[in-house]
């Protein structure tokens, strides 16, 4: 309703949130911390004017935590059959340390005027706490060819193609038996190379290891003239926070189903537990 009112919430909010008493209490009960931070007015927009609001990388602060997080989330109006809206879908997921890893690529790319040469080395490109993340992270020159890689794209690499870059490797040389794979890589990397920063969620994967989709975003690399000398890519698997996504989307249309069918019914109906 117009309150937003919780009357369902699982485990992977919970875990996001904390603990707090959310069923029958609305939005600004449960989360008082959130005034001036912009979620009640979104609430609000939402129910209004019946069209989702989607968001990367949102600052969030609570009460229970002491610093601030960032969440990738979505508010989806639920509408009856009259098309009006009844409620609020929410989902969401903790994207903190994703941010904060951009966010430290973002300062070394920044910094590079101070510190890059035409013979790029990995560890002028690639700080301790990029190498040591979980996200895919690569760096390659205007030929394709790899300045820089760190452990997680090494073993991402290893998994999809069997194959062990390294730091000087061309990786279209090293793709070569895939072809497939190398047109659709190819493109990637040639927006950023052209000047283009980009996001994305693309598939990979041969059909004897599975397919898997990630999260991409590829941005140029200057050099201290100002002119381009390669790009990097950062990149998430976020298969399975997809596979959640059509998971709930489904349970949504279900819900929305059965409340349609309920209301067009002339027939009573009594819900019981299973001692009747």
């Amino acid at each position: 309703g117009p309150d937003h009112v919780f009357t369902y919430v699982n485990e992977a909010y919970r875990t996001i949130a904390g603990e707090r008493d959310y069923i029958g209490h609305s939005v600004r009960q449960v989360f008082p911390e959130l005034a001036a931070q912009g979620f009640y007015e979104l609430l609000d927009e939402v129910y209004r004017s019946g069209q989702p609001f989607v968001s990367r990388s949102f600052p969030v602060n609570l009460s229970n935590q002491s610093e601030t997080r960032y969440i990738d989330f979505i508010y989806q109006p639920v509408f009856d059959e009259k098309g009006a809206v009844t409620g609020i879908f929410v989902g969401g997921y903790d994207v903190t340390e994703h941010k904060r890893a951009e966010d430290a690529l973002k300062a070394l790319n920044a910094a590079l005027e101070d510190r890059v040469t035409h013979a790029l080395s990995e560890r002028k490109i690639l700080a301790d706490v990029v190498e040591a993340t979980e996200a895919f992270i690569h760096v390659i020159d205007t030929d394709y060819n790899w300045r820089a890689i760190n452990r997680a794209t090494v073993a991402e690499f290893q998994r999809l193609f069997g194959i062990t870059p390294r730091v000087g490797d061309n990786l279209l040389e090293r793709l070569a038996g895939h072809p497939d794979a190398v047109t659709h890589v190819q493109a990637l990397w040639d927006q950023a190379l052209a000047g283009e920063s980009v996001l994305t969620i693309e598939e990979f994967g041969e059909e004897s290891v599975g397919r898997y989709a990630y999260e991409i975003r590829a941005a140029p690399l200057y050099g201290l003239d100002g002119e381009i000398i390669g790009a990097y890519q950062f990149a998430y698997d976020v298969t399975q926070r997809l596979e959640q996504d059509v998971l709930l989307l489904q349970t949504v249309r279900e819900l929305e189903e059965r409340d349609r069918l309920w209301s067009l019914s002339q027939d009573p109906f009594l819900i019981t537990d299973s001692e009747g």
